[in-house]
């Protein structure tokens, strides 16, 4: 293709050293975009997720162990086995997490359901997205395996040397525990846990929220880009002819209000254009747009200097550009930038445009803010038209047919459905990173009720030796609050170490005002989690509190 377009160009000096080409890129790259390395993040973070639920199971487990420690007591006096008592332990657990895959089998075939629903239109392959014996025997694996590590975690702080002492000793002592030390880890790698995941989700789903709010921020109700049709026979003057009556014939239609002969900015490719201050001879390279004379004021870009293009000095053929902010910046500023002069061949004193105006810029999701230019031409075979209500491909068909009888409409698209679908793999990154920190939040919740509760399920006969001794309620319960605001101090300091280390590392810009919401957010929910936890054990009766042996039995 090359060697075909140098040979019909060879005459010309300015294409010299030009050359083109063609890159193919694979249907999934198209598809999938940056999601590889944002599904494999995604993934890792599920394993992480995957892993501070067993740790939060494997406290609420220690924690329903140490009451009823009294029943492994009498098991391990008749003569129970290690293996006989794991075994009763077990199945409980292998119980549980049938339940647990049951729910997620059925959760799992009704969100894929869903997403083949609302992906048909978007997605070639949509009905690929189907739960299968593969994932369902991985699920079954993932199953044993945390009734297996959880049992394993259960039995190795069982103290069964203690067990045959603890009938004569009334029940008193503890055969089911974790050293004070463990428990402050325990803690503190919790909340530090807790504060870095909780300011990761919420930056990622800010930011990722904000994304989608800016990708061509424009009004694009009621917009369409309507491409049209005619045979390759017809003379190029008539053909222009055409398509401009065909522009006009939209226009003059009743639900039509506004018309422009120009491309959708949504998906277009970043095509740069090589110009030269005819002044200072500097090059610059923005990237180029070939539009209509009212392309800018049917998106309602904000004119920031100058003037937009009238259709008269466009049809005169007259040399003008209108420029974005950020390419006026790089020319001096938006003052500055109008008036000047930039040509594709500075030999050519006629060939050089002048700026006269300047528009914001429309973001383009993904990209950083580029210098474009616009020039005006009179337009193409597609326009962009805005109506009153919305419109269908069959509205229009017959009307083109008046205006030529060989004219069609190759193509009617939607802009809001053209924004949709190239923000696809965004929406759904964004939709993933509000369930992680939803579920992150949950787990975080529940993590912490069971350290919580397991540290204080070892305090209770400290409690009731407590509060025979005189204490109230709210003596402990500051008492408690108190070693837990200093646990919190040494995670705040972890935490934030973590997140000024991982934030580079995540692409993500460390922010001070979010990280204060992760860390309040979590300081509330922990100190929430404690009190209640502990106004439960509180309420119990005395005795129970003194001898817990008496709170359950058999």
């Amino acid at each position: 293709m090359n060697t075909l377009w140098r040979s019909k160009v060879s005459d010309s000096e300015y294409f010299a050293k030009w050359h083109i080409g063609i890159r193919a890129m694979p249907l999934k790259s198209i598809m999938l975009g940056k999601s590889p390395l944002l599904l494999f993040g995604m993934f890792v973070v599920s394993l992480g997720l995957l892993g501070i639920a067993l740790l939060n199971i494997s406290n609420l487990y220690l924690a329903r162990l140490s009451q009823i420690q009294r029943r492994l007591a009498i098991q391990a006096v008749v003569g129970a086995k290690i293996r006989d008592i794991a075994l009763m332990q077990w199945l409980p657990l292998l119980a549980l997490c049938l339940v647990s895959l049951v729910v997620a089998i059925g959760a799992s075939y009704v969100i894929c359901q869903w997403l083949q629903q609302e992906l048909v239109g978007l997605l070639p392959q949509a009905q690929l997205i189907s739960l299968t014996w593969q994932s369902v025997l991985g699920l079954g694996l993932v199953a044993l395996l945390t009734s297996w590590l959880l049992l394993l975690a259960g039995m190795s702080a069982i103290r069964f040397r203690h067990l045959t002492h603890m009938l004569k000793q009334s029940g008193k002592g503890n055969a089911v525990v974790v050293s004070a030390r463990v428990q402050r880890i325990m803690a503190v790698s919790q909340l530090s846990i807790s504060i870095i995941l909780t300011f990761f989700c919420f930056n990622v789903g800010v930011a990722a929220i904000s994304h989608l709010n800016n990708a061509y921020a424009v009004d694009l109700k009621n917009k369409y880009e309507v491409t049209f049709y005619a045979p390759d026979t017809m003379p190029r003057d008539e053909y222009t002819e055409v398509m401009r009556q065909a522009s006009e014939a939209l226009g003059n239609t009743a639900e039509v209000i506004a018309v422009s002969r120009s491309r959708s900015p949504i998906g277009q490719g970043v095509g740069t254009w090589s110009l030269q201050e005819v002044e200072t001879l500097e090059r610059v390279h923005p990237v180029g747009r070939v539009v209509d004379s009212g392309y800018l004021e049917f998106f309602s870009l904000p004119l920031l200097q100058g003037q937009f293009f009238d259709s008269e000095a466009v049809r005169r053929g007259e040399q003008l550009l209108i420029i974005n902010k950020t390419f006026a910046e790089q020319l001096g500023g938006e003052e500055k930038a109008l008036g000047k002069r930039l040509s594709f061949n500075i030999t050519d004193e006629d060939a050089a445009f002048e700026i006269i105006g300047v528009v914001a810029d429309l973001a383009v999701p993904g990209e950083p803010a580029l210098p474009h230019v616009y020039r005006a031409v009179q337009g193409s075979n597609t326009a962009l038209i805005q109506t009153q209500q919305p419109v269908t491909k069959s509205h229009f068909a017959a009307l083109l047919t008046q205006v030529h009888p060989a004219l069609k409409i190759f193509s009617f698209k939607s802009l809001t459905a053209q924004r949709e679908q190239y923000l696809l793999t965004d929406t759904l990154v964004t939709y993933g990173a509000l369930f992680i920190f939803a579920l992150a939040l949950l787990l975080v919740i529940i993590g912490l009720f069971g350290v919580f509760r397991y540290s204080q399920s070892l305090k209770v006969s400290y409690y009731g030796t407590k509060m025979v001794l005189g204490a109230k309620h709210s003596d402990l319960t500051r008492e408690d609050l108190n070693t837990h605001f200093k646990h919190i101090g040494i995670a705040l300091m972890i935490s934030l170490t973590g997140c000024l280390l991982l934030s580079p590392y995540f692409q993500q810009t460390f922010n001070v005002a979010e990280f204060s919401i992760a860390a309040v957010g979590i300081v509330s929910v922990s100190s929430s989690c404690l009190y209640f936890s502990l106004q439960q054990i509180l309420r119990r009766p005395l005795n129970a509190l003194i001898n817990p042996s008496e709170l359950v039995k058999g």
